[in-house]
C-alpha cells in the first residue's frame, strides 16, 4: 500500500466516522448505517473501500472490526487531526530541532497552552515546577 492510497482513503468523512466506531465495538451493517447516516448502498460502497485497503473485515457473524493495519491507522488519525487543527503554529514555528520520535507523539498536543510573552512563560514553567519538584531532578 502507498501512503497517498491510505490518505485517499481518510480524505472521507464517512470512512472516518466508521473506523472511530468500530474502534470501540464491532458493529453490523445496518449500524453502521446508522453511525455515517447514510443510505445502504453508499455504505455499502464505504466498507468496501475500508476492506479493499484492509483496514476492516466482516466476521462470520456479520460484525464489521478494525484489522490490527485499523487499529494502527484509526490510533494515528487523532495525530493528523492535531496537527490540522494546528496548522496556523506549524506554519509559523519550526518544528525540525525536534527529534522524530518526539513528532510521532504530536498528540500530546491537543492541549498546547499557547503563551506569549517572556513574564508569562516563566511563571507558568514555575507553577509546573512547583508540582513536580521531587521529580524536576530528572528534567
Amino acid at each position: 500500500m502507498k501512503s497517498y492510497e491510505l490518505f485517499a482513503e481518510l480524505a472521507s468523512e464517512n470512512r472516518i466516522s466508521i473506523l472511530k466506531a468500530l474502534e470501540k465495538e464491532p458493529l453490523k451493517f445496518t449500524q453502521l448505517t446508522s453511525v455515517i447516516d447514510a443510505t445502504s448502498p453508499e455504505t455499502s460502497r464505504q466498507l468496501n473501500r475500508l476492506s479493499k485497503m484492509d483496514l476492516i473485515v466482516k466476521d462470520g457473524d456479520g460484525f464489521y472490526l478494525l484489522t490490527p493495519l485499523g487499529k494502527l491507522v484509526v490510533s494515528s488519525i487523532s495525530n493528523l487531526e492535531t496537527i490540522a487543527k494546528k496548522s496556523d503554529f506549524f506554519l509559523h514555528h519550526n518544528t525540525s530541532p525536534i527529534p522524530p520520535h518526539l513528532l510521532k507523539e504530536i498528540y500530546s498536543l491537543k492541549e498546547v497552552e499557547v503563551m506569549e510573552g517572556v513574564f508569562v512563560l516563566v511563571n507558568r514553567m514555575t507553577e509546573i515546577f512547583e508540582d513536580i519538584h521531587e521529580y524536576a531532578w530528572y528534567l
